[in-house]
């Protein structure tokens, strides 16, 4: 769900017609997140979805309030009470709507574990509020520097990594869920399940903005969009990453969770999301001598992503702009709306991505298919992507 006030995001001239969103305010209190609960479940094919499959989920950052970490949020103001006081009326609503077991009582806690058989252990993370640092933010930790700095902009690119990007004491699973993520790995690994599949939040592969992307951008884009996109490529010429919200913005926190995949995991898979775009990256083990997981970061079904702001584009330019930029990306898509489907057996991942033309009628035209598979290796961590 969203918790913003109606007409926030997305914006009312993309809404399906006779969608409804209540209440129209921001949702902060209990009542307030079961009236919104409540509006999601009169959709018709959500219902079906509740009723033909199982599900495991986590809660993203907008189940509790946007870009949310362990003591606050960027949506959530003083006026509007005590932060935990919303945190309790969210995690209620979450529970008490999700077809999923509820944790202990009085406890935000949704990172789990269930076991496929002996095929595989689903490992179900919370990299959005647990554990989590405050999100770092270009505009306040070093853009006015680099303003200033006139010639030395490389040394102080420089010393931002080393001091603030790279500060190894920033988390964003917390210390308690890192150490059970690696006793759970390494457990799986010991009952000799082939494949560790890790599903959270957030993309993990590294992310910087192509060159060129400004060019994409229509004669019609907002001043703030034109700004946004500028800004991420004029950072992507020092190689740091655009999106300071994901795995991208905690550096250290990602190398060792790479580190425990590759110590403690037999083939390691990361599921992510967040983007509103699809994202299969080949995750290397630190020294990049292997593979320590591959990642598929799926789309959003409904909500847009890159394609709005760089929509003067041919076909497949996003695409080859972003993978040329990226070289641990071995395939994505900037275009469309999907979902996709996994297949796991003892000898590799067979990934479908499913794209639709038009997810806002349900007369679309049948989805076009991508597959993607990679092989479970033998001691050495999965095999890469492949076409």
């Amino acid at each position: 769900i969203y918790e913003y006030q109606r007409g926030v995001y997305p914006s009312e001239s993309e809404a399906v017609a006779g969608r409804i969103i209540d209440p129209v305010r921001e949702i902060v209190r209990v009542e307030d997140y079961y009236q919104r609960y409540a509006t999601y479940h009169t959709d018709p094919d959500l219902l079906a979805l509740r009723q033909m499959k199982p599900m495991s989920a986590v809660w993203d950052d907008h189940e509790l309030s946007n870009d949310t970490w362990r003591e606050g949020a960027q949506n959530h103001q003083d006026y509007e009470g005590a932060f935990t006081d919303r945190i309790a009326a969210a995690a209620k609503a979450y529970f008490d709507w999700m077809p999923i077991r509820r944790p202990a009582p009085r406890v935000a806690r949704v990172y789990r574990y269930l076991d496929w058989g002996d095929l595989a252990r689903i490992i179900m993370l919370d990299t959005r509020y647990i554990g989590r640092d405050r999100q770092l933010d270009y505009r306040s930790t070093l853009a006015p520097q680099l303003a200033a700095a006139g010639a030395d902009a490389a040394a102080l690119i420089a010393e931002f990594r080393r001091t603030v990007l790279d500060d190894p004491n920033r988390t964003l699973l917390g210390a308690a869920q890192e150490r059970w993520l690696a006793e759970t790995l390494a457990n799986s690994k010991q009952r000799g399940q082939p494949w560790q599949i890790v599903a959270q939040q957030l993309v993990m592969g590294e992310q910087v903005y192509a060159p060129g992307a400004s060019r994409l951008l229509p004669q019609s884009a907002s001043s703030n969009t034109r700004r946004w996109v500028e800004a991420g490529e004029r950072i992507a010429a020092y190689g740091l990453p655009w999106n300071l919200d994901s795995w991208g913005g905690y550096q250290t926190a990602r190398a060792r969770f790479l580190e425990t995949c590759s110590a403690h995991a037999n083939n390691a898979i990361v599921l992510g999301g967040d983007s509103h775009n699809c994202w299969l990256n080949n995750l290397a083990a630190p020294g990049g001598n292997r593979l320590a997981a591959i990642e598929f970061a799926g789309g959003s079904v409904s909500s847009p992503g890159f394609e709005r702001a760089l929509s003067a584009a041919e076909p497949g330019e996003r695409e080859a702009l972003m993978r040329g930029a990226n070289p641990s990306l071995a395939w994505c898509d900037l275009t469309h709306r999907g979902y996709g489907a996994l297949r796991f057996t003892r000898e590799g991942c067979q990934a479908d991505w499913l794209a639709f033309a038009d997810v806002r009628s349900p007369q679309s035209s049948p989805p076009s298919a991508t597959r993607i598979t990679a092989a479970a290796g033998s001691g050495t961590g999965p095999g890469a992507w492949t076409l």
